[in-house]
């Protein structure tokens, strides 16, 4: 037991200390329900059998034209009786012009023991990036005596890379009570700026954690809506962001159905290089979400809070969730209830009388 919390807290040592970057991979405001699988490599089979999830966010639809747009698809199984779990992952994201794709390979390997369960998860990406020339404008496109844009005398050089990138995490879960979890992305910072020597893909640290409020009803049973409340911060390059929040949920392991809702708050913390080492709000992100049988269904809503908040619109997001099994033998017995996946239904407690 002493090893493996040294483990732990060496791991985070490092992921905290060996950061740098600068620029931002995609966020999902739905990253700690919808997408464990890009939050940390760990949570690679962390579910009963099989899991896949689809999510779709388009951001700042009132900015140039609504081309804010991000696509994640992701799959994974757990194998050799629940200590193993492979993975796949897709991202794909488009911001006015600049496109990146990431195709990923996951593996993580589970440790139980005393009712906890430590895992370990390593990443393997393929990514894509390239920016189309052709949707930007420039000084001399504009002439006084033309009503018409012209024909830019700027050339371009290459603007695609294709590198690979490399990531591992690990998360704790202590019993049914909590979880903490570090990650670190883009460990070997690929792809680097010929101009300023700088990488285009830099490293991204992420930690993460939250609190099960399950509590048990005089008979012993758990009670069937339950509050997770929990916080992903994550640093890349100058860039710092926390969210905190909480999510409450029914589960369906009773009449087949549940539900989940939520409300999270972002705020970006951005370092003397870029704003004067001034705060930023992002955004508050309400959260709805439906369960039927193996499926559920979620919708988010980020409320700007930034000064772009009069001219960027609105910014949604919708998420499909499938996890097989849930009400047949597994211990859980149903329902997606939040993003650890948590044994929400130990066995009855026998209480003296």
């Amino acid at each position: 037991m002493k090893f493996i919390f040294t483990f732990f807290s060496l791991w985070v040592v490092m992921l905290v200390c060996c950061w740098e970057a600068k620029a931002q991979d995609p966020q999902f405001s739905q990253m700690s329900f919808a997408t464990p699988l890009y939050l940390n490599p760990a949570f690679t089979g962390s579910t009963s059998q099989w899991r896949g999830s689809v999510l779709y966010r388009t951001q700042w639809v009132g900015v140039n034209n609504d081309s804010y747009k991000s696509f994640i698809a992701s799959v994974d199984h757990n194998i050799s009786s629940h200590h193993n779990g492979l993975g796949l992952r897709v991202v794909h994201n488009n911001s006015a012009g600049f496109t990146t794709n990431m195709i990923t390979g996951l593996y993580a390997h589970h440790l139980a023991f005393k009712g906890s369960t430590l895992s370990m998860g390593l990443g393997a990406t393929y990514v894509t990036s390239s920016l189309n020339t052709s949707d930007l404008t420039f000084r001399d496109q504009y002439r006084i005596d033309q009503t018409s844009l012209q024909k830019t005398q700027e050339t371009f050089g290459s603007f695609n890379i294709n590198v690979p990138s490399f990531s591992g995490g690990i998360l704790f879960k202590g019993g049914n009570k909590y979880w903490l979890g570090a990650a670190v992305d883009h460990i070997n910072s690929p792809g680097r700026d010929i101009v300023n020597d700088i990488p285009m893909l830099p490293m991204k640290i992420t930690v993460h954690g939250g609190l099960n409020l399950l509590s048990l009803n005089k008979h012993g049973d758990v009670a069937p809506v339950s509050g997770y409340p929990g916080f992903v911060f994550r640093k890349q390059g100058p860039f710092t962001q926390l969210d905190i929040g909480i999510n409450f949920s029914k589960d369906a392991h009773k009449d087949g159905w549940g539900y989940v809702v939520g409300g999270w708050y972002r705020g970006m913390f951005i370092s003397n290089s870029v704003s004067e080492g001034t705060r930023k709000q992002d955004a508050l992100v309400a959260l709805a979400g439906l369960t039927m049988g193996d499926l559920t269904f979620t919708y988010s809503y980020d409320i700007i809070l930034s000064p772009l908040a009069p001219y960027a619109g609105a910014t949604h997001e919708l998420s499909i969730i499938f996890e097989n099994n849930l009400n047949k033998s597994d211990s859980r017995k149903g329902g997606i209830a939040n993003p650890i996946y948590l044994e929400r239904f130990p066995k009855k407690t026998n209480r003296k009388k």
